[in-house]
């Protein structure tokens, strides 16, 4: 008998969006909410966590996060850094953050591609076990480059 089937379950902490960080719409310098001078949209389509335990006293949350990159009239090729941020934070000391790590996945479209998908999977965030935390992912508001 494996006696894994008895040992407590781990905790894993809810995930959620941060707000208003669902897609990003990249246009041409200057010509910002002019459709024809879109470049390209990023979108945010799903999301999961998973965890285990970590030697006697903490947990390994694995987060995974998904979209697309959708290229635009005035798309000419290239590369799209979609810049996502993932924090793993206290709820028990006022949103501390155990973990805000930025992730910046390349995604290479060329001119008239259709839609590209990208995904991050990570699973470094270890914090103490049956900690009340909270797990926030989104698009990150910086600055974004193309190549």
């Amino acid at each position: 008998m494996d006696a894994s089937a008895f040992a407590a379950q781990v905790y894993c902490p809810p995930i959620r969006m941060q707000g208003n960080t669902t897609f990003i719409r990249e246009y041409q310098r200057g010509k910002e909410n002019d459709p024809s001078a879109l470049l390209y949209q990023l979108t945010i389509q799903d999301w999961a966590r998973s965890c285990t335990g970590e030697g006697a006293s903490d947990t390994r949350i694995k987060v995974g996060v998904s979209g697309g990159v959708t290229p635009g009239p005035a798309w000419k090729g290239g590369e799209v850094i979609v810049p996502i941020r993932v924090a793993v934070l206290s709820e028990t000391e006022g949103e501390k953050p155990y973990y805000s790590e930025m992730f910046n996945i390349p995604v290479t479209i060329g001119e008239g591609a259709p839609s590209e998908t990208w995904a991050l999977i990570e699973d470094k965030f270890i914090v103490p076990r049956n900690v009340a935390a909270d797990i926030r992912f989104g698009f990150d508001e910086g600055p974004r480059r193309r190549r």
